[in-house]
């Protein structure tokens, strides 16, 4: 697990956890990164597959989940199009809330696909709703 501030995150220690996480299971296809935003100045990202032993766990809850497929390295803009749209209504989900919400998404999951030379991209992403 990774926490840390965005300023963090915007100069790649996210990076580095993920690119650390492949490094240590060469073998896997897709993985996921789970973020969740408990604190005012940044967030804690969870990185694992269901065949990966990790130290840290991060049980997703097995609810409804509004998901968008998508072919990126970057999410950003998808989550700010997500955010957009529930503001203005024209989609109607509610994200779920946690003790301590920083965000509009508060928990975010992001399945990645990891190509054979070994680069990755987000591939779907899912919003954990009421």
């Amino acid at each position: 697990m990774w926490t840390g501030t965005y300023e963090d995150a915007f100069n790649g220690e996210v990076k580095k956890s993920i690119d650390l996480f492949i490094s240590n299971n060469k073998d896997l296809e897709s993985f996921f990164g789970v973020s969740v935003h408990n604190r005012k100045d940044g967030f804690s990202y969870f990185i694992g597959n269901i065949d990966a032993v990790g130290t840290d766990e991060y049980v997703l809850n097995s609810g409804n989940y509004y998901t968008e497929l998508v072919d990126s390295t970057e999410v950003f803009l998808m989550y700010q199009e997500i955010e957009r749209k529930i503001l203005n209504g024209s989609l109607n989900i509610k994200p779920i809330e946690i003790a301590e919400k920083f965000d509009r998404l508060p928990v975010k999951v992001e399945k990645y696909s990891i190509s054979k030379d070994g680069n990755y991209k987000v591939v779907e992403i899912q919003i954990p709703v009421e």
